[in-house]
């Protein structure tokens, strides 16, 4: 057949196929046929269907009940372990600085951190340091005296400390007079640093929660120039200084004042909130009330303190809970700064402060700061001692005072307040911080701290850092089957890991922790959440929701479940933490060891360049291993995941690992969880299959499993941090058990350009071999090929495609384009390759949606406060597995998430309106709701200042 005539016999059939298909079924693009070509790819790439039949009959599982309760109480008492080990090396510390304190002999000058002398990498710390000294810095050393400890004494301590605890980090003491000695000694070079205004400092010398508002004077006085700075400058530093001490359990608000007060107004984007309540002092918040409204104050007019003090106490009464979630009575504080003395009459300003503070039973208390070098401050000295209190509303808390003759002293004395209500007691406990991300690089840490007494007197406080990796690394890799997870709670319910939260080792920026019934929406889940804060053993059975990812979440969204599930939960020992265990299966089908006594008949680890290999060669200008696979780790395979990413890798490492893996040796504490040796074993037979399915078009193939093995054919070396588990292939694979899936395409890390992937779960072994999609999964392969290669497959499934007016693309079930026409005959290896139909393809998508094929839905990002609004498309049970209009043909392509479309005519590209959404990098804001693309906009389901999300979003 000749192609002029086919191109005319093509057109007249487009043109009878587009009249049957309005109202019947579309042959010329049944997605049955592609269904054939996916299925193929599938198994001629990847020997799906063969290695399934070997899982089937030679990899043996056997199921056994899950204990919840004896799961639990084992997570609380390995959490524990090592908080006890925590403890006593914090204690080791703060009992040989007491005692320097009575023995002066052995102190010593010590080096400053700034010119600290023969660093050396050290893995453990991920920079240069010195472990046989300790350095000094801070504000406090311009003062001779005190860079003296008593340095043989503690350094001796902090090695012990190392040594018996190696997952420990940071050692320090910040003392009285704004000097920190660190260990061990790092390069760090800081005039203006002062740890006594750091949250550490403030929460150990101060542990009670606060209410702090801080009131500053705004008037024309503050354009008084001091030492090359205006009071108003000197005044905002100080304010910032205050608000930087505050930590997550405090709130706080401020007041500007000159002849009107005025409040932080908020933002369309955050929160009003902040103008009448008090805020908690998250890091956002905190940001937002510097940098937004504290920095941008500007001097004018007079100075009116009633109103201002009016202002403040607004903050105490429009604000609710006086008590934090644990029960603790919260301090209510009024910082009150001024240079000058007030325009308005004193007896009003003090009967103001009389009424508003009996109206709270007399709970606040005032501590005012004069600067400047005025002789006479009466007024702000008895506000500080409310002389004219009303006694019968309660007992008055007198306050303080504080002259500050020079101001470029007001920051010390103003961020010192926490001084005059510090509490000193025998024996305290530790005091755990929240966990925030190191300055030095090492993630996300959490402080363990006691206060320094000498005669009743602090002197300073103590501490050592841990990484929230390594001690919550049990919970936060708790795994028996998909439908189990573990969580962790502080004592005022924030949680600090739980799989709908990123791990700690992935946080960039300084994590936000929210309470559990944030995540978990279930009414029932509250009545977990006081029992565990209580410090409460127990367990719940009911109807939760469970929220899984689609594959890549940012891109694709979420979908839920709801399952029964029950929660047991358990305190761990000597803290204010709590773990829960969450079963909706009480079962787990785990390898049947003494059935499957399969070994590796070959190793190769991943670490080419520690172990090179006889048949390497070059492979998209990467080193790869020639016929072989090679095996790398998630973190989940190991004992102690923690180790084996904060440990650096050597020939040793890897000639241990190969010995256990051939079974050559069985160490007393092996580094492997039960079942990894197992699947190396079982996933060995891939080289097999795969080397007799040459599949020239494929790029990579791979397998992951869910004992946290994955194997990549031809071997190549992987990054360490490179966790399968956490890929959107391998969670697609998960979700969409039983079919294949297409990712979005995606530039190939080693240099193959543009590509894409298809994965397919594999099912736990059964010997019936059959299936259902409810079943558990031992693992998912995958196949990476180029775009031309899967579009040439559509053409030939397709032959109306080849139509000059004709155009055949790919979209997958969250609306993203998988290949098009367009990819192909462009530079496809430098299009933008996140294209949604909604850009591509407006007036398809307008369509799908007016038809309910394409509907829009909706999750909350917890970490950035936004809603990020996704798409699916989904052919209703009466559609047949298809439809079409005068303009485009969709058909499902059943036992994949993708749909081929047929699209008639030239294109009609993205309104103008919508140019926003053509985005590759990350999701646009949702500028235009007419639009229909993936977008995201600030929620308005959480709450700023309570620091919440509502239970219904």
């Amino acid at each position: 057949m000749t192609g002029s005539r086919l191109k005319l016999l093509t057109s007249g059939l487009v043109i009878s196929c587009i009249l049957h298909s309005i109202s019947g079924f579309n042959q010329a693009l049944d997605g049955r046929k592609f269904a054939e070509v996916v299925k193929t790819l599938a198994n001629d790439g990847l020997g799906v269907d063969e290695y399934q039949r070997y899982v089937d009959l030679n990899v043996p599982r056997k199921k056994e009940d899950l204990n919840g309760r004896s799961l639990v109480d084992s997570m609380a008492s390995s959490l524990s372990s090592k908080f006890t080990e925590w403890v006593k090396a914090v204690e080791r510390l703060r009992d040989v600085l007491e005692r320097g304190y009575d023995d002066t002999t052995g102190r010593r000058h010590l080096p400053e951190c700034c010119s600290a002398p023969l660093l050396e990498k050290d893995v453990r710390f991920k920079q240069q340091v010195n472990k046989d000294e300790l350095c000094a810095v801070g504000a406090g050393l311009r003062k001779a005296q005190v860079t003296y400890v008593n340095r043989e004494e503690v350094l001796g301590t902090m090695r012990q400390n190392m040594d018996a605890a190696p997952s420990l980090k940071w050692q320090y003491f910040a003392n009285e007079d704004g000097v920190l000695f660190n260990y061990p000694t790092l390069k760090y070079c800081s005039e203006t640093y002062d740890p006594r205004f750091r949250p550490f400092y403030v929460e150990v010398a101060s542990p009670l929660p606060k209410d702090l508002v801080i009131v500053v004077d705004t008037s024309g006085s503050m354009r008084t120039v001091h030492q090359g700075r205006t009071l108003m400058q000197i005044t905002i530093d100080a304010a910032s200084t205050v608000v930087d001490t505050l930590g997550p359990n405090d709130r706080v608000g401020v007041v500007a004042f000159s002849d009107t007060p005025q409040t932080p107004p908020g933002t369309a984007s955050t929160s009003t909130c902040y103008s009448d309540r008090l805020a908690m002092a998250t890091p956002t918040n905190k940001q937002y009330l510097i940098k937004t409204f504290l920095q941008n104050l500007k001097e004018s007019g007079s100075t009116y303190y009633g109103p201002a003090l009016e202002k403040a106490f607004r903050y105490f009464t429009n604000t609710d809970d006086s008590v934090t979630m644990n029960g603790q009575e919260r301090e209510k504080l009024i910082l009150f700064l001024t240079d000058g003395e007030p325009s308005d009459n004193k007896d009003t300003i003090m009967q103001t402060l009389r009424e508003e503070n009996a109206e709270l039973g007399n709970k606040v208390t005032m501590f005012t700061f004069g600067f400047g070098e005025r002789t006479s401050w009466e007024t702000l000295e008895d506000m500080a001692e409310q002389t004219t209190a009303d006694d019968a509303a309660g007992e008055v808390k007198p306050g303080h005072f504080i002259r500050v003759p020079d101001p470029s002293d007001l920051r010390s004395k103003m961020g010192s307040y926490y001084t005059y209500i510090s509490r000193t007691g025998s024996q305290p406990s530790v005091t755990f911080s929240v966990p925030f991300r190191d300055y030095f690089g090492l993630g996300i840490i959490t402080s363990g701290c006691l206060p320094v007494h000498h005669n009743a007197q602090l002197k300073g406080v103590v501490c050592i850092d841990r990484t929230v990796s390594d001690l919550l690394s049990d919970v936060t890799y708790f795994s028996k089957s998909e439908l189990n997870y573990a969580f962790v709670l502080d004592g005022e319910a924030r949680v600090l890991t739980h799989p709908l939260l990123p791990r700690p080792q992935t946080i960039h920026d300084q994590p936000l922790f929210i309470r559990l019934t944030s995540l978990e929406r279930s009414p029932q889940t509250r009545d977990v959440m006081i029992s565990m804060i209580r410090g409460e053993t127990g367990n719940l059975t009911f109807s939760s929701e469970w929220v899984v990812s689609r594959g890549d979440t940012k891109f694709e969204g979420v979908h839920t479940r709801t399952l029964q599930s029950t929660f047991f939960w358990a305190p761990v020992g000597h803290t204010r933490f709590s773990v829960c265990v969450v079963l909706a299966e009480a079962e787990e089908a785990g390898f049947d060891v003494e059935r499957y006594t399969d070994l590796p008949r070959s190793f190769i680890y991943h670490r080419l360049d520690l172990m090179p290999q006889p048949n390497q060669c070059s492979f998209f200008n990467s080193v790869v291993v020639k016929d072989k696979s090679s095996v790398k780790f998630a973190p989940i395979a190991f004992v102690d995941e923690y180790e084996y990413m904060d440990t650096k890798e050597t020939r040793t490492t890897v000639d241990r690992y190969e010995l256990y893996m051939l079974g050559k040796s069985n160490p007393p504490h092996p580094y492997f969880k039960e079942g990894v040796r197992e699947s190396v074993a079982s996933t060995e037979r891939i080289d097999a299959i795969l080397s007799t399915l040459p599949a020239r078009y494929a790029i990579w193939r791979y397998i992951g499993t869910e004992t946290g093995v994955f194997r990549i054919f031809p071997g190549i070396q992987m990054a360490k941090n490179y966790d399968h588990t956490q890929r959107p292939w391998y969670r697609r694979g998960i979700n969409r058990k039983g079919m294949v899936t297409f990712s979005i395409p995606y530039k190939d890390a080693f240099g193959a350009g543009v590509i894409l992937t298809l994965s397919q779960s594999i099912y736990q072994g059964s010997s019936s071999q059959y299936h259902e999609s409810n079943d558990q999964a031992s693992g998912v392969m995958a196949l990476d090929i180029t775009l031309p290669y899967l579009y040439e497959h559509v053409l030939n499934a397709y032959p109306a495609c080849l139509e000059p007016n004709n155009r055949c693309f790919l979209v997958d079930d969250s609306g993203f384009i998988v290949v098009h026409r367009d990819f192909v005959e462009e530079a496809w290896s430098e299009i933008n390759v996140v294209v949604h139909i909604g850009t591509k393809e407006s007036h398809i998508a307008r369509d799908l949606v007016k038809r309910n094929i394409m509907k829009k839905a909706a999750c909350v990002n917890v970490q950035d406060f936004s809603t990020q609004y996704f798409w699916k498309i989904s052919l209703l049970d009466g559609h047949n597995g298809q439809i079409s209009s005068s303009s485009y043909t969709l058909s499902e392509v059943p036992g994949s998430n993708v749909f081929v479309v047929l699209a008639i005519g030239s294109i009609s590209g993205v309104p103008r309106s919508c140019k926003w959404c053509d985005r590759s990098d990350s999701l646009p804001h949702c500028a235009n709701t007419e639009c229909n693309c993936p977008c995201y906009k600030p929620t308005d389901i959480y709450d700023y200042c309570e620091d919440t999300f509502s239970l219904q979003a």
